[in-house]
């Protein structure tokens, strides 16, 4: 035969609890942890955004730095490289890649042989970078951040007139 026990709680058990009762203990945990793992998924994602910009950055400068390299050196085609770097076409106009990112950040400076550099007596290679593109966060009131990015890549020139 078995037995079965039934606790009933009084009504002095029911007003005040046995100080050992789990109840609530979930929330305060959760509201303790909660505020500690929303900053790491908040800095994972601002991590990740940091990624992307950058190496989108990266490839249109490569990009440009590649335009430079193979074209004739002259202000139209510095001019269109910049454009390429921008806006993903050396035409111009539309959106650039990079959100705030304009043809006036975009440098191409020649380097090697001697100057002044044009389509007759072109540089032996050509860098071409940004100058300090922000990075911006997705709160920029809550969080600051000061963040540049300034990637740039060389490119040997083996356009038109090279001297290989």
């Amino acid at each position: 035969m078995r037995i079965e026990r039934r606790f009933v709680k009084t009504a002095a058990q029911k007003e005040h609890p046995h100080p050992l009762d789990p109840s609530g203990q979930s929330l305060m945990e959760l509201a303790m942890v909660l505020p500690l793992m929303l900053l790491v998924v908040f800095g994972i994602t601002e991590f990740g955004r940091a990624y992307y910009q950058y190496n989108t950055l990266s490839k249109a400068i490569r990009d440009g730095g590649r335009y430079m390299s193979s074209h004739t050196y002259s202000a139209i085609n510095i001019s269109n490289a910049q454009k390429l770097v921008v806006y993903g076409q050396t035409a111009g106009g539309g959106t650039p890649v990079l959100p705030g990112l304009t043809t006036a950040m975009i440098s191409v400076t020649p380097s090697g042989g001697t100057g002044p550099y044009d389509e007759i007596n072109p540089p032996q290679s050509v860098v071409v970078g940004v100058n300090s593109y922000p990075f911006d966060s997705i709160v920029p009131g809550v969080v600051k951040l000061n963040i540049t990015f300034s990637p740039q890549v060389m490119f040997r020139y083996v356009g038109p007139n090279a001297k290989l």
